[in-house]
């Protein structure tokens, strides 16, 4: 990661500005930590900004993520209680607003026991609800059973599709061990999990490593992959290159504010 990309991102935080002109770096920080296993330190800087602009939040608390995942994370990793983390930072929070509706679901959902992990991006529900395999259409079944060289683009496209709908993951493992990759972010996230259960790791990281130009921000202020490093299972698949890779593909010359 060029070195001064995460400087710029936390001088921005630090400046006496709006809340609107520092809560996007805030958050552009967040997923840089995330990606550099700094889990506390993206605790720290959500609380921080949380109360720091209670009084005059602007836009921020429109949002909840990263910040509310951001704040369980953290008290995870801490070895905190995630329950009292969240009603302690809430209190800076109106329950009205969309920051504050998502906080206090989250409480509701950690005090009936529910998995952190599951409450966050990138959450496997194999790993909480698992579900029994569906039988694949005729016409998918059809062809599972042919040599993928032998797909075409399409074909290859409907059967990762349809190998992900039935719950089939030998399907696109076949499909992967055939040479063969995913055209999109997501199903390639897919797969490396399922490499990853399959005790594959380092090939997972490779997957995601190749797949890194299908990844594209769905915000200004999202500049690196979720739901990878925040998910224990999926850290499996962080091999240094990967780490690498990302951390030096962050570009936050979109992300408002950033000075």
């Amino acid at each position: 990661m060029p070195q001064d990309v995460l400087e710029r991102l936390l001088l921005t935080t630090q400046q006496n500005q709006s809340a609107d002109d520092v809560w996007p770096a805030t958050a552009a920080a967040i997923e840089v930590f995330w990606w550099r296993d700094g889990f506390s330190d993206a605790r720290e800087l959500a609380e921080d900004a949380i109360t720091r602009f209670s009084s005059r939040p602007g836009s921020f608390f429109d949002h909840d993520m990263p910040f509310d995942e951001a704040l369980l994370i953290g008290a995870v990793e801490a070895g905190d209680d995630p329950a009292a983390v969240l009603e302690r930072v809430g209190r800076h929070v109106p329950e009205g607003s969309t920051l504050g509706k998502r906080l206090v679901w989250l409480q509701s959902e950690v005090a009936k026991g529910q998995p952190v992990h599951s409450l966050i991006t990138g959450f496997d529900m194999d790993l909480y609800s698992p579900l029994p395999a569906k039988p694949l259409r005729a016409a998918d079944a059809e062809l599972a059973e042919q040599d993928p060289q032998n797909l075409s683009g399409s074909q290859r496209r409907r059967l990762w599709g349809a190998s992900q709908r039935s719950r089939q993951p030998a399907i696109a493992i076949k499909l992967h061990d055939a040479g063969l990759e995913p055209q999109d972010w997501a199903m390639s996230f897919w797969l490396a999990r399922q490499l990853v259960k399959a005790g594959r790791g380092d090939e997972a990281g490779a997957v995601l490593l190749a797949s890194l130009d299908l990844w594209f921000a769905e915000q200004p202020w999202h500049v690196a992959p979720a739901g990878i490093t925040t998910q224990p299972d999926m850290r499996t698949a962080v091999t240094s290159e990967l780490r690498e890779a990302v951390l030096n593909r962050i570009d936050v010359s979109s992300v408002p504010g950033v000075v």
